[in-house]
């Protein structure tokens, strides 16, 4: 429906080859869209492109991640710690630890639940500058600016929080579902994640697979 496709006035079709749209469509000026199965209910900002992916899409309502609640220290449960993306150290520690508080973890996690909820809705974006090439299956995950996702399997449920001066790369083979990713950080050679939150500039590769975990600044993990 064209209708539901707005365009910036600088827009140049000639552009987008071999695309097909479906839902709420916001494309703003020198976006490159080529040989994409399916962008459905995207803002896609200035200087984006996308290239040889299976599809780009948000179906229903998301928090793109945020809120998801991983099992922590203790693999059945009561430990639960609920991802969002300015998740530090500090409020992981004390969530995990402080249990036995129950009033403070309650209020602790009202103020999280709200910030959550602001995060809801039914249209994604993709960043400025962000390329995305070669790349598979691509489902309501926001993407900050000049990120980089290239020979990705499957991105679902999640927030790449990048920018132009710390910019995350995704690369070869990555497979990640409920998942936060923060700025600075490169994914690669296989890597795969579920119910996982990885902070600012995190390393990781060689097949290396991780679950219901969370890495901060600067850790490295590999196979």
């Amino acid at each position: 429906d064209w209708d539901k496709i707005h365009i910036d006035a600088n827009f140049n079709a000639e552009h987008i080859e071999n695309v097909r749209f479906a839902g709420q469509i916001k494309i703003a000026a020198n976006v490159r869209l080529r040989n994409i199965g399916l962008v459905q209910n995207y803002e896609i900002q200035d200087g984006a492109c996308i290239e040889n992916v299976a599809s780009v899409s948000v179906e229903g309502t998301t928090t793109f991640g945020n809120g998801t609640e991983i099992n922590i220290l203790n693999e059945g449960g009561g430990r639960e710690l609920p991802i969002y993306d300015l998740l530090t150290s500090q409020v992981a520690y004390l969530l995990v630890n402080y249990r036995y508080d129950k009033s403070f973890i309650a209020a602790l996690k009202e103020m999280i639940h709200r910030y959550v909820d602001s995060k809801q809705s039914r249209m994604g974006i993709i960043g400025a500058g962000v390329r995305i090439c070669n790349c598979g299956t691509i489902k309501n995950v926001a993407i900050g600016p000049h990120a980089l996702l290239e020979n990705a399997c499957c991105l679902a449920e999640g927030t790449i929080v990048s920018n132009k001066h710390a910019p995350v790369t995704i690369g070869e083979g990555v497979i990640a579902r409920h998942f936060i990713v923060l700025s600075g950080s490169k994914m690669n050679e296989g890597a795969l994640l579920s119910h996982c939150f990885v902070g600012q500039a995190v390393s990781m590769g060689k097949q290396f697979s991780g679950e219901n975990s969370a890495f901060f600044a600067n850790c490295e993990a590999f196979h």
